[in-house]
This record gives structure tokens, sequence and C-alpha cells, in this order.
């Protein structure tokens, strides 16, 4: 399995999610990130008799996993058992630290890794502006809160997505997509003023908990 030295995760892993919140993993399929290889290798763990799939290109080989306590994982394969310490876990990549080293196994959610995670690069960036970047947000004045909330009350349209600052949704007239002028809130709360990304490459101007700008 292709580790790397991640700088990164050590900075974020107070975001991150508990790896004996056992639902996390498991709801997932995980592509191992090697940008060495073509092949597509992802793992499933499965609940059931802690089985571990692994889909080599679709060749299937069966392991085992087991979640130690004290945040220690251990994988199971043909070729031998590996014993992984907690790195970072999200809805969106998993980090396992091996155990001993400063190095670790990069998986991506495989919903993200088909729409644009398959590099390292990407990986890293996408990391940086979920949570290192957002450290940096101020708090939204209540009074904004309040007047965004009691003009989304009339009947709209809420357009939900996962981008990359967080959980958008959008409040809208519009039948089909989203315009300029519509309200939106990312993970439930009126975002700050300002470029808000939703892609590696495109974004939106939000001023006021409006939509100002929109670049695909």
């Amino acid at each position: 399995m292709k580790t790397y030295i991640l700088d990164i995760i050590p900075k974020i892993q107070r975001f991150s999610q508990k790896l004996d919140n056992l639902t996390i993993l498991l709801n997932k399929h995980w592509v191992i990130l090697d940008e060495d290889t073509s092949r597509k290798s992802v793992f499933i763990f499965r609940e059931k008799d802690n089985q571990l799939l692994i889909s080599n290109d679709g060749e299937i080989e069966k392991g085992n996993w087991e979640y130690l306590g004290n945040n220690s994982l251990l994988i199971d394969r043909k070729d031998g058992s590996f014993l992984f310490k907690h790195g970072f876990i999200d809805d969106y990549v998993l980090a396992l630290k091996v155990d001993g080293k400063k190095e670790y196994a990069l998986l991506v959610n495989e919903q993200w890794f088909e729409k644009e995670l398959k590099s390292l690069d990407k990986i890293l960036y996408f990391l940086n502006e979920r949570y290192i970047d957002q450290q940096h947000d101020i708090s939204i004045p209540k009074h904004l809160e309040e007047n965004v909330s009691n003009e989304i009350n009339d009947k709209k349209r809420i357009v939900k997505f996962i981008g990359y600052s967080g959980e958008f949704k959008i409040y809208t007239n519009k039948k089909v997509g989203y315009e300029i002028g519509d309200f939106i809130k990312i993970d439930n709360k009126i975002p700050n003023d300002g470029k808000i990304k939703t892609g590696i490459w495109d974004y939106m101007i939000v001023k006021n908990g409006k939509i100002t700008k929109i670049k695909k």
C-alpha cells in the first residue's frame, strides 16, 4: 500500500471524526491513493464478520479488519497483517498512520475520487481549503442570521450539495438550479461575505447571505 509523509494531517486532526465512530468507515467505499499505478484499489469495510473486501480493478481479495481501541485499526490481507493508527477521517478522506512511522496511507471516498480528488495535490488543496483556511472565519452577526432566516421562510426550493466549504443549502425560486440573488447557508450557517469555493476551480461570491456571483 502506497504511503505518504503528510505534514497537514497533524494540523487538521482536531477536525477529524473519531475512528471508533465506525459508521463513517463502514458506509463508504474507500479508494487507495497510489499515483504510481493506474490500478484502482477499493477498500470496503463490512460490518458482517469484520470482513474487508479489496477490489483491484474488479478482482476481489478478501481480508479482515478490526478496531482495537486506542485509535488503532488492524488490517489482515493475504500479504500480511498491518497496524494503523488514526490519522484523519471525514466524509471525504481517510488517512491511516502506519504504526511506528510518520507515513500515512491515504484513501478517498469513491464518490469524491470519481469527481475530482484523484491526486495528492488535489487532496492536499482540498484539505487546506476546507480546514486550514476556514479557521480564520469570523462569526456572523446575529441580526444578519435572523434577517436571512425571515426572508427564506417563504416557500422556496432548497438546493443541497456538498462543496469544498461544507454542506450547501441554497434557497431559490428556480425550478432547476439556482441563481444570483438566492440565499445560501453552509453547514446551516450564513457564510461570511466573500469568495466561497464549490469545487477545485469553481466558486461563488456571497454578500449578506446572498449569492452575488457564480463562477463555474
